[in-house]
């Protein structure tokens, strides 16, 4: 027997599995990682420039 439309439900459903998979989210939760460090570390170059030029006076 053919089975017809086998390979759309199967792809179908990978994607909806991946994008609730842990790959998802752990890849989410990187991303952001990635934003929240990065503005920490351009926070923690502006801050002493502008307290040594006493901008917060």
């Amino acid at each position: 027997m053919i089975k017809i439309g086998k390979n759309i439900t199967d792809s179908g459903s990978e994607s909806v599995v991946s994008k609730s998979g842990i790959k998802y989210w752990l890849k989410k939760a990187g991303f952001v990682g990635f934003l929240f460090f990065l503005i920490k570390g351009i926070l923690w170059i502006i801050l002493p420039f502008l307290i040594t030029k006493n901008i917060f006076d």
